[in-house]
């Protein structure tokens, strides 16, 4: 069976060495000089020789002493290294969660900002709308669209996302939609990041669920694909503004009756990992978020 000499012992040892003292040992450790001594008796026990020749007002090393400690100070060293490598990436490392949608079309934008912001951060992006455990998945920041009411500690609001609906201007010209009530002619492009058709309808257009026929609208489960039917002038498209922001740019997308806004009772949150190694970091990040979505939200 291995065995391994304890590592208190190991670490007296080594600092009474290289300092040549059991007083500043000690002083090194911040432990009283006996418990140093204690230590060392411990690790000459455990290895059988005599490591120090203790004499009064002098410390003196054997040569089994130094042969040890030419032995054991590279792997101490070693093992600190490590410790400094494990500690600095957790201060350097940052894993971002937050939709494919949000990531691709508010996020990727911004990026060189972020990195400029915050140079040297070895970033982790994790694209994806599934829900995560920030602990268990090991996440520090997680951006995720949720229920406004619903309570949970370490949570930061970034945007209530009022929706609006979007099309092409051409489509909407085709189709000559200039009230709710034309939408019967359209195709109603249905997302599950915005799954308002039946809320909109009821509230503008005075439609209840199935009171009309509308044309077969289309399905995703991909956000991204929905924002591409609607440049593509395949129907209208229920989002929130700043997911557009270059669509509306180029006018590529509209918004359709603009001043008709739903709250869905649902917004962007910015979650945090309380358990996180680097909190000052963490709280970095978060002013970066609230500050971009809040300058967004001026500009949309």
């Amino acid at each position: 069976m291995n065995r391994y000499p304890p590592m208190k012992a190991l670490l007296a040892f080594e600092a009474s060495v290289r300092l040549g003292s059991f007083i500043r040992a000690a002083e090194f450790l911040h432990v009283t000089p006996g418990a140093v001594s204690q230590q060392i008796k411990k690790l000459e026990d455990e290895l059988g020789v005599m490591l120090f020749l203790r004499e009064i007002r002098k410390l003196t090393v054997t040569e089994t002493g130094q042969k040890y400690y030419r032995l054991i100070q590279p792997a101490l060293e070693q093992i600190r290294a490590a410790g400094e490598t494990i500690r600095y990436a957790a201060r350097h490392t940052l894993t971002l969660s937050m939709p494919p949608g949000l990531a691709s079309k508010w996020f990727s934008p911004r990026m060189s900002d972020f990195v400029r912001t915050f140079p040297g951060l070895d970033l982790h992006l994790n694209a994806t709308a599934a829900l995560v455990s920030l602990e268990k998945d090991n996440v520090d920041l997680a951006v995720r669209y949720t229920d406004l009411s619903r309570t949970q500690p370490a949570r930061v609001l970034l945007s209530d996302a009022p929706c609006r609906l979007f099309c092409h201007p051409a489509y909407a010209t085709r189709l000559s939609l200039h009230s709710p009530a034309d939408l019967k002619n359209a195709v109603l492009l249905h997302t599950t990041l915005y799954p308002y058709w039946d809320s909109w309808l009821e509230h503008y257009a005075g439609i209840a669920s199935g009171g009309t026929p509308f044309t077969a609208g289309l399905h995703f489960d991909q956000f991204l694909l929905a924002i591409d039917a609607a440049v593509h002038q395949q129907g209208i498209l229920i989002a929130n503004d700043f997911l557009l922001e270059h669509e509306l740019a180029q006018q590529t997308l509209i918004p359709l009756f603009p001043e008709l806004t739903l709250h869905s009772g649902k917004g962007f949150y910015l979650l945090h990992n309380r358990h996180s190694a680097d909190q000052a970091m963490i709280s970095a990040v978060s002013d970066w978020f609230c500050h971009a979505f809040a300058h967004t939200a001026e500009n949309t």
